[in-house]
């Protein structure tokens, strides 16, 4: 079965802005993923 795996992603803006630290995620395939945030938190 498909899906999407990420393990220990780290994002940074300018290598200096941390947005994201060490995050895991397994998406199954056919599940729905939702992320929310405040404007201008970086959810894209």
């Amino acid at each position: 079965m498909s899906k999407i795996e990420v393990n220990n992603l780290k994002f940074s803006y300018n290598n200096k802005d941390e947005a994201i630290q060490d995050l895991s995620l397994t998406i199954e395939a056919g599940a729905w993923v939702c992320i929310v945030g405040h404007n201008g938190s970086g959810k894209s």
